[in-house]
């Protein structure tokens, strides 16, 4: 491609020689011009030099094209359809006791979760699920404390089914809430903070107009 653009810059330059030739040629006639030829002559050549002023510009834009496709970034440093930069959608909030939580989707090792300055760890690294689970399987956050399992949870999250946009959770008496629930579009996860000693037993997925979709456990 650079090769096939300097021919093409020689090319405007013999061009540009080619007309301001003929032009040489005819005024090399010894006898005195009559005012016709020396009008033509002067019309010859300030088309001579606006040929030559064009084949300039053009061979300058040729340099400067080059210089920049020299100096620029190598292709595979930046993202393409072929080459993409990778992405992990995240989500936050806050917990029940007001300590900051941070859920992010990770290509490599699922849902990551922070909460403070503690790393609980990925889906294959912590609280690890079975890697043949259904992804909208949930999972839980626990911390040591007064609350012995399946009561010791503060914080709960998963993949969204196919077709659900909502998450509730359903206590054993009957109570049921979406509160502090935070949804990620695009990866469709999310997450919910949960109180240690009243953890919900059972996990609703939903569309918009209440209709259940699944549940767990």
């Amino acid at each position: 491609m650079r090769t096939d653009l300097r021919a093409q810059l020689r090319r405007y330059a013999n061009d540009a020689i080619a007309a301001v030739a003929p032009v040489e040629l005819s005024t090399l006639d010894r006898s005195r011009p009559s005012p016709e030829t020396r009008r033509r002559t002067l019309k010859a050549s300030r088309l001579a030099l606006t040929i030559i002023g064009a084949s300039l510009i053009l061979t300058i834009i040729g340099v400067l094209a080059l210089s920049r496709a020299h100096d620029g970034p190598d292709i595979a440093a930046n993202p393409s359809p072929t080459n993409p930069r990778p992405v992990n959608p995240m989500i936050d909030g806050r917990l029940l006791d007001g300590r900051t939580w941070t859920l992010r989707h990770d290509q490599l090792h699922g849902l990551c979760l922070t909460i403070g300055t503690q790393d609980f760890g990925c889906d294959d690294v912590g609280p690890v699920i079975n890697p043949n689970a259904d992804p909208a399987t949930p999972r839980e956050a626990v911390e040591p404390g007064p609350f012995p399992n399946p009561n010791a949870g503060l914080f709960a999250y998963a993949y969204l089914p196919p077709g659900a946009t909502n998450v509730v959770l359903i206590f054993a008496d009957g109570r049921t809430t979406s509160a502090g629930l935070v949804i990620e579009p695009t990866a469709r996860f999310w997450g919910m903070p949960i109180k240690p000693g009243d953890n919900p037993p059972i996990i609703s997925y939903t569309t918009a107009d209440g209709t259940e979709i699944a549940r767990f456990p």
